[in-house]
């Protein structure tokens, strides 16, 4: 007599879901964004979505607030870039997106929480980012 197989869901794998949340959230912030480079305006080319408070920061990495749209000059080589400039970039960025600025100034205490995501939890952030990709597409 054969045995049945268990017809029981797979746990998902932790690593499998960060990195779907990682595509997901890059998605919405193109679309919010409207392909465009927050910084310089630029509608072309390669963009990267660009975290304010670093992706390392667990509780801030899929904040849609801690990231917007950045051609690869502004994000990484212009002399001002975030990675060539951080201070300069900072600036630039609090001058252009005041209001943004001070709600992560309000999160700082945040960025040094590491937060240990639950499986429903991150379950949880993919539906809402789903939810939040789809409502940017009506």
């Amino acid at each position: 007599m054969a045995k049945k197989k268990s017809k029981r869901t797979k746990k998902p794998k932790r690593s499998t879901l960060v990195k779907k949340l990682d595509r997901l959230f890059s998605a919405v912030i193109h679309k919010r964004d409207e392909g465009k480079c927050q910084m310089c305006g630029a509608e072309t080319g390669r963009m990267n979505c660009s975290h304010i408070y670093s992706r390392r920061c667990s509780a801030l990495r899929w904040d849609l607030l801690n990231a917007i749209l950045k051609c690869v000059r502004c994000h990484k080589y212009d002399k001002l870039a975030w990675h060539q400039s951080p201070l300069s970039a900072a600036l630039k960025f609090i001058r252009k997106f005041s209001a943004r600025a001070e709600y992560l100034k309000g999160l700082e205490d945040r960025q040094e929480l590491v937060k240990e995501w639950t499986i429903p939890e991150l379950l949880k952030q993919e539906q809402f980012l789903k939810d939040k990709l789809e409502g940017l597409d009506e």
